[in-house]
């Protein structure tokens, strides 16, 4: 085995003999490469001679040395060809045995294959006539459901025998059977009868709403496999129909041919509306035939594949979109009367939808009509918009200081009536009016405003007369209340919104008028309040009790306004307000100079008793609904005559300290008259804060009860001290009742809820 892997291993060191042992080695290669070097040639040949020795000496080296070896392996050859003998006549016997078994076989395989084919054959023939026996079963019965012995056709029961036989005709065709072909010239002529009664009682039952003959009708196409191409062939017709009014109702030929002769807006455009009511007839019978159509589909539990209503009601409002649309773009009567009249037309169209509604049908999206009917609707706001302003602008024509005159204020709200009215048909539509007069009236308020005098002449309040400042100030105050109460009139039973719209604008009439009176009345205030001051000019400290100056001067000024300023204005609620602020505002503020009279003797009250008497009965003039409806400012001036005779133990004669009496008076107005019961160094509260009376009057205005409570307290303790300083030993009799009553009627004051703080002051 060595000396072989040493030749071999010299092969395998050797360049040309290493080529021998590659796996690929391709002999005619290998001589090709070798002829191809004719130089080479006889070396190559010794190589390989020599070589060839060397192989043939390496073989009987090793026969020799594996002689044994061989002689073992030849004998277990011989083994095997015995063996191979026994495995060969084994194999011969089992193809015998097998072309025996195939022998034995083959004469039941074809008679079995034989009977099969037989039987598949009779399973045929037993299927057709069973297809047979059933088609003539079918016929037969398609034959009683036509001609029924009870005279009563069952079309449904018909159309599911023609469905059936169309069925067995598509599994199988039976054509050439001779009683088929017999039958089936009858069953054509069925068929077509039965589609012919179908279409009739389908459109019969539509027309007057026979739910059996419509269900009847959809059964038959549903029997018959064919629902959805008869339910859109039916929704077309309808929809034709609905085409055909539309044209009939707003097209143009038809009607310009009906408005020949009419001269007449008016009549135009009754004549086009009476065309739109008779067409939502129309579209109302379509729309109803096709929501039964659904409805008894439903109940049938019939199901369509078809959505035929969605489809029907995109394409109804489309369709009567554009014919509006062209119809407004062809002919200007009928674009003149859908502008003009489009509360009208939205009410038509708003009868149609609650018809439909009232009936239980159901509507799919109306967007597209609503934008068309939107497009009318904008037009119609925009020209209402412009009647409002046009009217408003020819009552204050430019550079004219003259306010409107009645007539025109008259015009104003009867054009703002019509168009509320003309709205009224529609929340929405209402609303968007009430909007644009809202706007108008704004622009009304502002041109007053622009027209109201601010001078002198217009404030003066007690000359005898009336100036042109004045005269135009009032006729604008009446145009503006007249305005205000009529248009709150028209507004109102309307809906909120609409109202809420309004409100606004009204505000802005309001705001006005009172820009107008609110200078007079305070002007006429501060002119009574000067007056009334003078009282303290008066001597309330004699025994004489002649009537006072300031009151004949107050009741003439009150004279004057009364009779020259106010039937210059109307009566309105406005005026009435002002009035009842003024008078409520001399009330308070005569009480409170008449508590601040100082020194007073007994003569002194008698004589401010008989100035209140007089004062009440002129300001009982002056507001005419009486001053008792006044309530807390008039129960203070009635209080104050038993405060000015009441003794000094009476004042706190009450559960609470305090008599009832006084309760109706402020706690200050009670603590101020008590300073006139007492010394003179018991100084009055003006005193301490070094004001003069109006200035202390202006302070009072401006705090609340308990800082003048506070003040007042000052006083009383100011005094206490001086008393003790000069160490005298007793007070006067009114300063305990002072401090004492003081917290007490204050704390009365807070808790009596039913009465009500003094009005602040008009300046």
């Amino acid at each position: 085995m060595s000396s072989q892997q040493g030749v071999l291993s010299n092969f395998a060191e050797d360049e040309v003999l290493r080529q021998f042992l590659d796996p690929s080695f391709v002999p005619t290669t290998y001589t090709r490469s070798v002829i191809k070097t004719a130089s080479n040639t006889p070396n190559a040949r010794e190589t390989l001679t020599q070589s060839i020795k060397k192989l043939d000496d390496e073989l009987i080296v090793m026969v020799t040395n594996h002689y044994e070896e061989l002689l073992v392996q030849v004998s277990n050859i011989k083994d095997l060809e015995s063996i191979l003998d026994v495995i060969k006549s084994g194999i011969d016997g089992l193809q015998e045995s097998v072309q025996r078994i195939k022998n034995e076989l083959a004469e039941p395989y074809i008679n079995i294959k034989t009977k099969t084919q037989q039987l598949e054959r009779v399973h045929i023939v037993s299927d057709l006539l069973r297809k047979i026996i059933r088609f003539l079963s079918l016929s037969s019965h398609l034959r009683r459901c036509i001609n029924p012995s009870n005279g009563i056709r069952e079309l449904p029961k018909a159309a599911q025998c023609l469905h059936e036989i169309n069925l067995l005709q598509k599994e199988e065709s039976l054509t050439g059977i001779t009683v088929i072909d017999e039958e089936m010239n009858y069953i054509l002529q069925s068929e077509q009868e039965i589609l012919s009664q179908a279409s009739r009682i389908l459109i019969q039952g539509l027309e007057t709403q026979n739910t059996t003959d419509i269900g009847n009708a959809l059964q038959v196409y549903h029997n018959l496999n064919i629902l959805d191409e008869k339910i859109s062939s039916t929704t077309n017709v309808v929809m034709q129909k609905v085409l055909q009014s539309i044209n009939v109702a707003i097209g143009a030929n038809s009607l310009n041919e009906e408005l020949k002769g009419i001269t007449t807006n008016w009549k135009s455009r009754a004549a086009v509306f009476t065309r739109m009511e008779k067409m939502m007839d129309v579209l109302y019978s379509c729309c109803n035939q096709i929501s039964l159509l659904q409805k008894v589909l439903g109940q049938k539990r019939i199901l369509s594949q078809t959505s035929f209503t969605t489809s029907f009601w995109e394409k109804l409002w489309a369709q009567l979109s554009d014919q509006l649309l062209s119809a407004t773009k062809i002919s200007p009567i009928i674009e003149t009367t859908f502008i003009s009249d489009y509360p009208r037309l939205l009410l038509i169209f708003q009868n149609f939808f609650k018809r439909l509604q009232d009936s239980q049908q159901m509507l799919e999206d109306q967007s597209v009509l609503l934008t068309t009917l939107t497009k009318f609707e904008n037009e119609y706001l925009s020209r209402s918009c412009s009647r409002v302003f046009d009217q408003i602008n020819s009552m204050f024509p430019t550079n004219s200081k003259t306010p409107p005159k009645g007539d025109e204020i008259g015009n104003f709200i009867k054009l703002l009536s019509s168009e509320v009215d003309m709205a009224s048909v529609d929340p929405r539509l209402l609303c968007s009016i009430s909007k644009g007069i809202s706007g108008g009236l704004k622009t009304f308020a502002a041109k007053v405003e622009s027209m109201i005098a601010t001078d002198q002449d217009s404030q003066k309040v007690l000359d005898r007369g009336t100036n042109p400042s004045q005269a135009r100030n009032a006729g604008l105050y009446s145009s503006l209340q007249q305005v205000y109460n009529q248009t709150l009139d028209i507004f109102r039973n309307t809906p909120a919104q609409a109202q809420e719209a309004i409100a606004v604008s009204l505000k802005e009439l309001v705001i006005k008028s009172e820009d107008i009176l609110s200078p007079i009345f305070t002007e006429i205030q501060l002119i009574l309040e000067k007056t009334i001051l003078s009282l303290h000019d008066e001597d309330f400290n004699s025994q004489k009790t002649t009537e006072s100056n300031y009151v004949k001067q107050l009741l003439s000024q009150i004279e004057s306004f009364k009779n020259n300023i106010l039937p210059q204005f109307a009566a309105t609620t406005l005026l009435s307000g002002q009035l009842r602020t003024l008078v409520s505002r001399i009330l308070v503020f005569y009480v409170r100079h008449v508590c601040l009279v100082r020194p007073l003797s007994e003569p002194g009250k008698m004589k401010l008793v008989n100035d209140i008497a007089h004062i009440e009965l002129a300001l009982n003039n002056l507001y005419s609904t009486n001053i008792k409806s006044l309530g807390p400012q008039y129960k203070m001036l009635k209080a104050v005559k038993p405060l000015l005779f009441m003794e000094l133990d009476k004042f706190t004669a009450g559960k609470d300290g305090v008599n009832p009496e006084l309760k109706p008076l402020a706690p200050s107005c009670v603590l101020h008259h008590l300073f006139s019961r007492g010394p003179p160094n018991l100084l009055s509260p003006h005193l301490i804060k070094s004001l003069s009376l109006p200035q202390y009057s202006h302070w009072i205005d401006c705090q609340t009860e308990s800082q003048i409570w506070s003040l007042i307290k000052t006083c009383l303790d100011s005094y206490a001290h001086e008393v003790n300083l000069r160490g005298e030993s007793h007070f006067s009799p009114v300063y305990p009742v002072m401090c004492e009553i003081g917290p007490s009627l204050l704390r009365s004051f807070l808790i009596n809820e039913t009465i009500s703080s003094p009005p602040v002051s008009n300046k």
